[in-house]
């Protein structure tokens, strides 16, 4: 049997970096009719309250499967600032937002 590439979690020193790289929910600086933010079940919060965030993975090209690319040098998926976003619930989860915005989150990310 095949094994699946381990993967490797969000560190605390990761999820601050991208945090206060990001400020809050990046759906509203990339698309100012995104609407509010909310987290998964639909109650509205300010953009930027961290409790309430999450970070969404992104890939570096489009395609079905994984969050990720294998990082060679360590074996693991991908977990770093560069391919993490901060986003809110409905913007990640239940919107679709963060689907339908893919080129400009990765353009944001190469920024």
């Amino acid at each position: 049997m095949r094994q699946r590439p381990r993967r490797d979690g969000v560190t605390s020193e990761t999820r601050r970096s991208v945090f206060a790289r990001d400020g809050g929910c990046v759906a509203l600086k990339i698309d100012p009719d995104a609407g509010p933010c909310a987290d998964r079940w639909g109650n509205e919060h300010r953009w930027a309250v961290l409790a309430d965030l999450t970070f969404d993975h992104v890939k570096d090209e489009p395609g079905m499967g994984f969050r990720s690319e294998i990082n060679p040098a360590t074996g693991f998926r991908t977990s770093d600032p560069g391919h993490l976003v901060t986003l809110c619930g409905r913007h990640h989860l239940t919107s679709g937002w963060a689907t339908s915005h893919r080129p400009e989150l990765r353009a944001y990310l190469l920024s």
